[in-house]
């Protein structure tokens, strides 16, 4: 797959890989945590509201190539999400929308459908099996995935509370948690050391940093956040200029190709990704 096509595909996947009375808060703040678990039970009970919408500045890089532009997305908790790429002069460059059963993206410069009718299947590949639609809307509003694994391990730390959740295919996620109000601070899905549970992951599938935060009633949602996907290489900076309560309708959520599209599996265009990835920088072009 060439350069130029792959950074297409990365940035309308990464771009999903979160008003008055808001503010800004860059650091967490530092207050006494008494009982760690219960800060993972108010993030893992708190509740989102109908629909989340938020414009968006992303800058993505590729092992051979990367850029900047604008873009928006629309949440509908728990499992749907839309992710539309705008270039600098507000045209379309991209749409990603899931349902919660299918997952699909639009490339409009190319004219090109990559098809994902199984959305547990595409997480699947980009994630080992360990994620799910319903996570990834949690990854973008600050919230833990996983919320019905087993907590291997909870402590307090110098920023917060240290969390590591079992997940399948004997992996875990690890995440330092902001206990006032509970949200995720910093987060890694890779492959737990049995013999140290409170440790850093081993072969990293997943990073996420979220760097300030936007204050939304009684939630901390993602104002900056960095996003990596080591597997295929790719690195995302999200910033979310301002959130806001949406009722979106079905619609929204649902992507089908336009007359004249070309067709391609999303699988298929992952898989080529990660070949790629390991067969090292490709030319630039």
């Amino acid at each position: 797959m060439p350069p130029r096509r792959l950074w297409s595909l990365a940035l309308g996947l990464l771009a999903v890989f979160a008003l008055p009375g808001c503010h800004k808060e860059v650091r967490p703040q530092r207050v006494a945590v008494d009982d760690p678990m219960r800060v993972v039970r108010e993030l893992r009970d708190r509740e989102l509201p109908p629909g989340l919408s938020a414009p968006f500045r992303i800058r993505v890089q590729g092992p051979s190539s990367g850029g900047s532009t604008v873009g928006g997305v629309l949440l509908g908790p728990p499992d749907r999400l839309r992710v539309d790429v705008q270039t600098p002069l507000r045209t379309s460059m991209y749409m990603l929308a899931s349902d919660g059963a299918a997952l699909h993206v639009w490339d409009a410069q190319r004219s090109t459908f990559y098809r994902g009718d199984d959305a547990v299947a595409v997480m699947s590949e980009l994630t080992g099996g360990a994620v799910s639609n319903s996570d990834l809307v949690r990854l973008l509003t600050g919230g833990l995935p996983l919320g019905e694994a087993p907590v291997l391990y909870a402590g307090v730390v110098e920023n917060g509370v240290l969390v590591v959740v079992e997940a399948p295919k004997g992996l875990a996620v690890r995440a330092i948690l902001d206990p006032r109000p509970a949200s995720v601070r910093a987060l890694t899905l890779g492959r737990l050391n049995p013999d140290c549970l409170s440790c850093e992951l081993d072969g990293a599938l997943l990073r996420l940093d979220v760097t300030a935060i936007y204050r939304l009633g009684p939630l901390n949602l993602p104002q900056e956040l960095e996003l990596s996907l080591p597997t295929i290489g790719w690195n995302v900076s999200l910033s979310f200029s301002r959130w806001e309560h949406q009722d979106p309708v079905d619609a929204a959520f649902v992507l089908a190709p336009p007359n004249g599209a070309v067709e391609k599996g999303l699988i298929e265009a992952i898989n080529a990704l990660a070949t790629a990835r390991s067969a090292g920088p490709s030319p630039s072009p």
